[in-house]
């Protein structure tokens, strides 16, 4: 089995208490992590936010499952609702159970007109057959007394400011990758163990890859290794370009690069094909921890239908095939305990750099009950 109810369990409960504990004062106002957390960037209110629905994408490494990113306005429900896999029902029941917690009565499932993912989040509406909830461009209706579930960055809508009521999510903050960072700050031990709790934190830092905004002295490590860290953006997005812009494998920089990367000297590289990686202000470097091959789990895997969308599946090679799987989080303001789909999703691709691109296929796994 792909993924242990050892881990699913951590999880559900640790990532509804570290967003509450990112909230808190101890944290907004830290000298360091106030300002490498972008608290006033992309929000789209003020506060903590109705309900969450939050992936985390995984790596399936030799240690284990490790969490390599937070995405808290994800893509991919009505991807995972078009597999054929069994639990595909029950799992929609749970997106179901998460919208009447939310007990409003007008809910929009939201894109932005620069996006295309329109007909996934129709799709998604389609399947779950729940009145309350339509699938709209946020930029084609005014309905004041609406609530948005968004699914778009600032940089998809014609107007920033969406004529609508509460949003989902507003906390445009929370996709930055300097939260791993933070998790794993030694000086930042007390606080997360008062805000988030001991037990939650000691899950939180064996899953996810050791992060951080490194010191000089850590720079110099990963100049030495540099095959053992990824160089990350962790910037939000703004009105004209998207989030966490640079992903970059160390080992495909050079020292002098990492230096200025790292000193704010360098914001970016060319990689090429007109192509550029940019890592902001506050980039952080995370350990390298490659994917398993998963070609032993593909019978347990049911293909998803791409082809609703307008996508294809790609064609990776019969060799080492890096996976990156993931599954929904899914609860509202106040709860302790997130709502899990019994639905995973797991993109397969021949790079080890795994994510959603033309050459990766997209399946669907049962998670453990």
């Amino acid at each position: 089995m792909l993924l242990e109810q050892r881990f699913i369990s951590a999880i559900s409960q640790a990532l509804p208490r570290l967003v509450s504990a990112l909230h808190s004062d101890l944290i907004r106002s830290h000298p360091r992590w106030g300002q490498a957390i972008p608290y006033r960037s992309g929000n789209f209110g003020e506060g903590d936010s109705l309900a969450y629905c939050v992936r985390p994408d995984i790596v399936i490494s030799k240690s284990g499952p490790r969490i390599v990113e937070l995405n808290f306005f994800p893509a991919g429900r009505g991807i995972l609702l078009s597999s054929p896999a069994p639990e595909t029902e029950d799992a929609t029941e749970v997106f179901r159970e998460w919208y009447r917690k939310v007990d409003r009565e007008e809910i929009l499932y939201a894109v932005g007109s620069n996006s295309i993912w329109l007909p996934e989040i129709s799709y998604f509406c389609e399947r779950l057959r729940e009145e309350r909830v339509e699938a709209v461009n946020i930029d084609q209706v005014k309905r004041e007394g609406a609530v948005v579930d968004r699914m778009f960055q600032r940089c998809q809508l014609e107007n920033p400011e969406p004529e609508v009521g509460e949003i989902f999510i507003k906390e445009g903050w929370l996709d930055s990758k300097a939260i791993l960072a933070l998790v794993h700050d030694p000086l930042m031990t007390e606080t997360l163990e008062q805000l988030v709790g001991e037990e939650h934190l000691r899950s939180l830092r064996e899953f996810i890859p050791i992060t951080s905004l490194p010191s000089t002295e850590e720079v110099e490590t990963i100049i030495e290794s540099p095959a053992d860290y990824i160089v990350k953006n962790s910037e939000v997005d703004t009105l004209s370009t998207f989030g966490s812009r640079g992903v970059r494998q160390a080992k495909h920089l050079s020292a002098e690069q990492i230096r200025k990367i790292f000193s704010g000297e360098l914001s970016g590289v060319d990689v090429g094909n007109g192509f550029r990686k940019e890592f902001g202000r506050y980039p952080v470097a995370q350990r390298f921890e490659p994917s398993e091959d998963l070609r032993p789990f593909l019978s347990e895997l049911h293909p998803c239908d791409l082809s609703r969308f307008g996508l294809t599946q790609g064609t990776p090679p019969d060799t080492h095939l890096h996976g990156r799987v993931s599954f929904f989080a899914l609860w509202t303001r106040g709860d302790e305990e997130a709502l899990i789909p019994p639905l995973g999703a797991v993109v397969l691709r021949g790079n080890p750099i795994v994510h959603g691109a033309g050459d990766c296929q997209s399946f669907t796994f049962a998670l453990p009950q």
